[in-house]
């Protein structure tokens, strides 16, 4: 597992971060994402798991677009957006999967979460039209506080 520590006063909120950028943009197929997050009970961090589209088909003047991701808060509760999905006891493994198309009118990404215990909840979230290829993906501990993480199990594919 990668362990992923957050420490309050770092110069910018969105330190530490892990991200991945592709040298292609990704326009085409699905999107399948996975992996396992468990939050130090004693000290959780907030982790934020997003992609972004840096192409800059639809929107030129914007930096990038987002597609709809999952944030762990370090109250246990996982969101997607402003939605709650679930909440999770601290100290334990949470496995998610996200899926959704890179095409096509009205998408949606379906984000699972299940917990230690077996508890599945799902969320199907809009994907914004802006967002047209997958350049990059991120985990980001976007909060001013002493927190850790660990990260497992990471899976990206995209099917075209």
């Amino acid at each position: 597992a990668l362990k992923a520590v957050d420490r309050k006063g770092i110069a910018k909120s969105f330190y530490p971060y892990m991200t991945t950028m592709f040298s292609k943009h990704h326009d085409t197929g699905t999107v399948i994402f996975s992996c396992d997050v468990k939050q130090k009970a004693s000290l959780p961090a907030m982790l934020d798991i997003n992609f972004r589209d840096y192409s800059k088909r639809i929107s030129p003047k914007k930096e990038f677009n987002a597609s709809p991701g999952v944030a762990f808060l370090a109250d246990g509760s996982i969101k997607t957006g402003d939605t709650l999905i679930t909440t999770a006891p601290l100290g334990t493994w949470v496995h998610v999967d996200i899926t959704f198309s890179l095409s096509g009118d009205a998408r949606t990404a379906m984000i699972a979460v299940t917990l230690a215990d077996g508890t599945k909840k799902d969320a199907n979230v809009p994907v914004s039209p802006e967002f047209a290829a997958l350049s990059w993906v991120g985990f980001i501990l976007g909060d001013d506080i002493d927190g850790i993480c660990y990260i497992d199990n990471i899976s990206l594919a995209v099917k075209k």
